[in-house]
């Protein structure tokens, strides 16, 4: 018996919410097929074959080891998410593996357990099992989790039809989540550390309501995106020329490379294209601008979708 989960890439923070808010996008999607097999393995292309450095294959060794089920099985992964660009790549694979061995195995996990699961698998990637992009791929939509004591996720409605603008830069950071995570202070002052809340709620009352006005005072950083500047020196000219031509906000994906750009009726989204393609270039670094919409979250082939 075969099973196929798939899981949408998603970006993570969205400018003020570091580790607690993402969405998932319907630009690219991931395939996690779980077969039976006279040992574990993960295959696929250009993917770690060592489980413990597989996001889907650490997911999985760690819900296989709790549930104390059968480890002979296959996991084939099939990588549709551009790897290293900010878009959940690692979370995603990580997400498709456990809703795919939860129909397997026939668990009837929550989705909230399948986070648990799949945010082990992002230490693979990144060294920390952060669950802000697992969550977004298994919920869909726009997602909140928490952290106080238990893991909480929520998934928050969105009252207005936004369409998203990536733009997804021609460059290879090595180990650059790593990296990125590294290059965060730990320490800040109260000034930011109140403004960082403010610009987090008006984020997330923004989305909710409809206010383009609040989601551009939420989708700012002065502390995350900022201490990351080095890596992206393209970035505040790509934002600033995207808010001239009526973004809603503009926001670093992620861990970056790739830009994340809200967009309403009121917005010049060719233009928009034009000027970002325009600045990445006089960086001597070509890019992809690829529109998207909010996804539903992972879901097993032939079962209804979530959205």
């Amino acid at each position: 018996m075969k099973i196929t989960a798939v899981a949408p890439c998603s970006s993570a923070n969205l400018g003020s919410g570091f580790d607690a808010l993402a969405i998932a996008l319907d630009a690219f999607y991931d395939r996690v097929t779980v077969d039976e097999s006279h040992t574990f393995r993960v295959i696929g292309d250009g993917v770690p074959a060592d489980p413990v450095m597989n996001t889907a294959g650490l997911a999985a060794l760690s819900l296989i080891d709790d549930m104390d089920i059968s480890r002979n099985i296959e996991i084939r992964i099939e990588k549709g998410i551009p790897k290293g660009l900010g878009l959940g790549s690692s979370g995603a694979s990580a997400a498709a593996a456990v809703v795919a061995l939860d129909s397997y195995f026939g668990l009837e996990l929550t989705r909230e357990e399948l986070v648990k699961y799949a945010m082990i698998g992002e230490s693979a990637a990144s060294g920390s099992p952060h669950p802000d992009n697992v969550a977004a791929s298994i919920f869909g939509g726009l997602t909140l989790v928490t952290r106080d004591g238990d893991l909480k996720v929520s998934r928050l409605p969105i009252s207005h039809e936004y369409r998203f603008l990536i733009a997804i830069p021609d460059v290879s950071i090595e180990n650059k989540t790593r990296m990125a995570r590294q290059m965060i202070p730990t320490l800040i002052s109260l000034n930011e550390y109140s403004r960082a809340i403010a610009r987090t709620a008006s984020l997330i009352a923004g989305l909710m309501h409809g206010d383009r006005d609040m989601i551009r005072i939420g989708m700012n950083d002065d502390v995350v995106e900022s201490s990351r500047l080095p890596l992206f020196p393209y970035y505040p000219d790509v934002k600033k020329s995207a808010l001239e031509y009526n973004a809603v906000g503009v926001a670093v994906s992620g861990a970056g490379p790739s830009i994340l750009i809200l967009c309403d009726e009121l917005s010049d989204i060719e233009s928009i294209k034009r000027s970002a393609e325009l600045i990445l270039s006089k960086h001597g670094i070509s890019c992809r601008l690829v529109e998207a919409g909010i996804s539903g979250g992972a879901y097993v082939e032939g079962s209804p979708i979530s959205d």
